[in-house]
């Protein structure tokens, strides 16, 4: 029986390598040997080498269509961006001088409706009597505006009636102020006179001229506007602003070259000027029906990009002119190098495939060689050497697939060493021992599991002598076959309702897992029988088994581990049934409970911080050795010195601090209560000493990361790779961690804090937009415009401009 036995594995074993072997070999020799030798036959060939170019050349063409495209379209859009960002800066120009004269506005209709003013405005004659007191009580009310406005050089009020020039620092006659204080080049003081007393004005501006000031020189733009009303002028108020003010907003531009800017009024007047040669630039004719445009036209003998818009507040003109090729001097030079790269990058492209399509075919050759080599080669037709490389690729897989059901046929093993793994208490957590359960696709959800162990090493000689799976005498030399026998007899009695995990030669255990119902026993007694039965009918063995108690929880498999080698062992020394409970064991006393793969369990738990598993494991000891064993009072203490040696020693490995004298003496039941409390205590301590390192450590990387985001973030490149880089860790931890720690995501954080930036230099600045944007990390003004939009709701330019 036994021969026959042995003579089954042989052949199992011996037809399974053969089918590895015959399924690939016999396909290639018969299928492919044609094959190879007409390649082999082309394979020292020029052809090979041309076959390998042409497609080099071919794939070239498409990007090279592909570039025209995009390089037409992307010079389109880059004029296109040159001519919208010189709209920009005009209008950006035009909504600050707007926002500066609206300013103006304000402030002198604050001054003509001061009721004091126009009371002052009637008087006549200034020094008479208690008019000399209304004359310094009218001036308290003359604020100076320039100090909160620098964008009013020197304000004045002219009363007609009195001959009266007031500011908010002295008191003037109307004759020594044009003479003395101020004075127009260009205009003598009956002109001057004139113009401001006998003539309504209403918030009119005259354009940049030459006056004298205080005995200075200088360029100033001047606001008339007029008190009273137009049949009964009262005088005026005089607001001087440096055209130097002015012509730093048009300053922007480019106007080397021949290049100008003005704003004109409403009239066509030219208000302001700045041009490349320091002349007035002439008016240019445009189509004033539109608000604003782009227009190219030759002017002083070249072309001129000119730009213009209109402001909606007083309908200013706003004008821009710059040589053409100036504007566009980028984008030519963007033109003349990419024509050079192109063609470049043409010539290397030949280049460079030529020699790859040499190299890369050498490798063919030399694989068809060796074919040839092995197979011979003859002058038959030739055949394509591609499909030599796909038919030994199509083997390959075959062979692959064979390997990766021999890999699938290895699993019962490896889940064999994870359970062996939980049996000796191994796992330092139970994330741990969760993932090596969900690795090998072993069930780890349960409610209910039970551990039972099996051991046969009988066979029933009587029963069915005949039958070919009879296993008798077996000898020391066949127990390799007889242990793999029995775990495949084993694994199908179960039918993949319990884990297998062989102990030793002939004895396996077995976790199965349960319900939560009262039935739970029954369940169990089924599987236990119906293994019992299918062993002795099909195997004639007689199997021996010892069964631990359920357990809830999987980690505390490892105890229902023990109790089936318990009652195993009790019922090998008995000789009695062959199925043993543990639960039919007398209660021991004669020694306290404490194995070694829980004690080994209980150091990686605290090594951990796992401070509720620590205590409930210890308390599980507790309850065994007291209520279940009721050791008596000597031995009891035996089991707290070992636990507390155990702390000792852990302590001692990670250098945390333990008062060894904490322990009391163990003379009464209630100070072995309290031994044990001091115990449960002090393994609390550790753990969470253990977790409070884990968090000082975790703050203070974060705290780094923070802080490195801050000094990076104004490089537009910046992201999480460079902070994982930086700190050496891997791009998903660092992600992950990073959330954790802050309540939102690496980006989000990086996106808020150039967001708060932009925020402040808008707020404080008055740098342009495009410089902003590089400020905080943005290589182009669109997309931070476009961020900042979405993250606040309105554009940069109108946060700007908003009240704050």
């Amino acid at each position: 029986m036994l021969s026959l036995f042995r003579g089954w594995s042989a052949k199992v074993s011996f037809i399974r390598k053969a089918n590895i072997y015959n399924n690939g070999s016999r396909r290639f020799h018969e299928g492919e040997c044609g094959i190879a030798r007409a390649a082999i036959h082309r394979a020292g060939k020029p052809g090979i080498v041309i076959r390998f170019l042409l497609p080099y050349m071919l794939v070239m063409l498409i990007p090279l269509f592909i570039g025209f495209f995009a390089y037409y379209k992307t010079v389109s859009l880059l004029e296109a961006e040159v001519v919208n960002s010189n709209m920009s800066l005009l209008e950006q120009t035009k909504q600050a001088l707007s926002r500066r004269l609206g300013e103006i506005d304000t402030i002198v209709q604050q001054v003509t409706t001061d009721p004091k003013v126009n009371l002052f405005m009637q008087l006549r004659d200034p020094f008479e009597g208690a008019n000399t007191y209304r004359i310094l009580d009218t001036q308290k009310n003359v604020i100076n505006y320039s100090m909160s406005n620098s964008f009013i050089y020197r304000y004045y009020l002219l009363f007609k009636n009195s001959g009266i020039v007031m500011s908010s620092s002295s008191i003037y006659e109307m004759g020594e102020f044009y003479g003395k204080i101020l004075s127009y080049n260009q205009l003598n003081y009956r002109q001057w006179a004139n113009g401001i007393m006998n003539t309504y004005h209403h918030h009119d501006y005259w354009p940049a001229q030459a006056v004298t000031l205080e005995g200075k020189p200088y360029m100033m733009v001047t606001h008339v506007h007029s008190l009273g009303y137009p049949i009964a002028q009262k005088g005026a108020i005089l607001v001087l602003i440096q055209n130097s003010e002015i012509q730093k907003l048009l300053s922007g531009f480019n106007m080397s070259e021949g290049g100008w800017a003005y704003i004109a009024d409403e009239t066509g007047a030219i208000i302001s000027s700045i041009s490349s040669d320091g002349s007035v630039p002439p008016a240019a004719p445009l189509d004033w029906d539109r608000n604003s445009g782009v227009v190219e036209k030759m002017m002083r003998g070249q072309r001129m990009m000119i730009t213009y818009t209109t402001s909606e507040y007083n309908g200013w003109k706003y004008v821009a002119a710059q040589p053409t090729h100036v504007v566009l001097e980028k984008v030519n030079y963007i033109k003349r190098i990419t024509w050079a790269v192109i063609t470049l990058g043409l010539l290397a492209a030949l280049l460079i495939s030529s020699l790859l399509a040499y190299h890369n075919s050498r490798p063919v050759r030399k694989l068809v060689a060796i074919i040839g080599e092995r197979l011979g080669a003859d002058n038959g037709k030739p055949a394509d050497v591609y499909d030599l490389i796909q038919d030994t690729l199509s083997t390959l897989m075959i062979h692959n697939e064979e390997l990766k059901s021999n890999m699938q046929s290895q699993l019962p093993l490896l889940r064999s060493a994870v359970l062996g793994k939980l049996f000796k208490g191994d796992y330092a957590s139970p994330r741990e021992m969760f993932a090596l359960f969900k690795h090998t696709g072993m069930d780890y959800q349960a409610h209910r599991y039970a551990v039972f162990v099996l051991q046969t090493l009988q066979t029933l000689q009587t029963l069915q002598p005949q039958s070919s799976k009879s296993i008798s005498h077996i000898s020391s030399s066949d127990v390799d076959t007889y242990s793999i026998m029995l775990m495949e007899a084993a694994s199908e009695a179960i039918a993949g309702r319990a884990y297998l995990y062989e102990m030793s030669k002939g004895k396996i255990a077995f976790l199965t897992s349960l319900n939560l119902s009262e039935s739970a026993t029954d369940e169990l007694q089924q599987l236990l029988t119906l293994l019992s039965e299918h062993l002795r009918q099909e195997y004639h063995l007689v199997p021996i088994i010892g069964v631990g108690s359920m357990v809830n929880e999987l980690l505390d498999a490892r105890r229902s581990f023990e109790e089936a080698c318990l009652a195993l062992n009790a019922q090998s020394r008995s000789g009695g049934a062959q199925l043993y409970w543990y639960g039919q064991l007398p209660a021991a006393s004669d020694g306290y409970y404490f194995p070694i793969p829980i004690a080994q369990q209980l150091r990686n738990l605290a090594k951990t911080g796992d401070k509720a598993e620590v205590v409930r494991l210890l308390q599980e000891l507790y309850e065994r050795n007291t209520q279940e064993r009721r050791l008596p009072l000597d031995k009891l203490r035996l089991f707290l010195y070992e636990a507390w040696g155990g702390l000792v020693k852990l302590t001692d490995e990670m250098s945390a601090p333990l008062d060894r004298r904490a322990l009391p003496a163990v003379e009464t039941s209630d100070e072995a209560e309290r031994c044990f409390r001091t115990i449960v205590d002090h393994y609390g301590m550790l753990c969470d000493s253990v977790r409070t390192t884990k968090k000082s450590h975790n703050r203070q990387l974060y705290d780094k990361i923070v802080a490195y985001m801050e000094a990076s973030y104004v490089r537009s490149s910046f992201g999480v790779a460079d902070a994982a880089e930086r700190f050496h860790i891997s791009e998903n931890y660092l992600s992950q961690f990073f959330k954790e720690q802050s309540g939102t995501t690496f980006s989000d954080y990086l996106l808020k804090l150039r967001m708060r930036q932009a925020e402040q230099l808008l707020r404080e600045t008055t740098i342009p937009i495009h410089e902003v944007a590089t400020k905080v990390g943005y290589n182009s003004s669109n997309t931070f415009c476009r961020a900042f939009k979405k993250h606040n709701g309105i554009n940069a330019t109108a946060y700007r401009s908003a009240p704050e």
